[in-house]
């Protein structure tokens, strides 16, 4: 759906909240990919197939809750067509203590050193 100089704006959110970062893009589509974009599920396969490797993202139901990935390395993902337009509007959650910073550190690596990615990282959730 993307290609070089696709436009891509995007607006962190600030929030009274604990930790964690809640992010909306505003994503527009390549000439032509606009009636691909208005099926959601040809779009959430697009996702799923995209992030199929990476154990960390999950694609939400709704829109991602920061208390659904505090203290994890968890990056939540949810996505609205616009109806009728080349946007699709994306909103993601990441705890920015662990996902942010730490926890990326150490998925990095874990890569780095021939390890399983998840290694150290996957555990529930920790609050604050």
């Amino acid at each position: 759906l993307l290609s070089p100089g696709i436009k891509v704006n995007f607006t962190p959110h600030v929030i009274p909240s604990v930790r964690g970062i809640l992010t909306t893009a505003h994503v527009f589509a390549k000439e032509g990919a606009e009636i691909t974009l208005q099926d959601r599920e040809a779009v959430a396969r697009i996702y799923r197939d995209f992030y199929k490797d990476a154990p960390f993202v999950r694609l939400a139901d709704g829109v991602p809750r920061l208390s659904a990935v505090r203290g994890s390395n968890f990056c939540d993902i949810s996505f609205e067509p616009e109806k009728g337009s080349d946007r699709i509007v994306v909103v993601s959650a990441i705890d920015n203590l662990v996902k942010g910073a730490s926890g990326q550190a150490i998925q990095n690596m874990n890569l780095m050193a021939g390890l399983d990615q998840r290694t150290g990282l996957w555990f529930p959730g920790m609050a604050p």
